[in-house]
């Protein structure tokens, strides 16, 4: 009588024990609970992924962006910035 005792009083009362005494009703809203929670992650996932998606879009339009400006500073260059053979090159026209 005195296990019983221990053991009931180590593991608490029946009905919280995992799943052995709860009713369909409860397993059953603890699965959509668990479903609602993993589905709430996924969106959580996917959201990440679409804000790094969106980051690396930004950041390759800057990379664009400097290219750009840097063609278009070489641009406006003269010619006497240009190494020696490109201005024999030149002065040969």
């Amino acid at each position: 009588m005195k296990q019983q005792d221990l053991s009931r009083a180590m593991t608490g009362p029946e009905s919280e024990k995992s799943g052995s005494n709860t009713s369909p009703l409860m397993r059953r809203r603890d699965r959509r609970l668990a479903c609602l929670l993993l589905l709430l992650l996924l969106l959580l996932l996917l959201l990440l992924l679409l804000l790094l998606l969106l980051l690396l879009l930004v950041l390759l339009l800057l990379l664009l962006l400097l290219v750009l400006l840097l063609l278009l500073l070489a641009s406006q260059l003269p010619y006497h910035c240009c190494s020696p053979p490109a201005r024999l090159w030149h002065a040969r026209l």
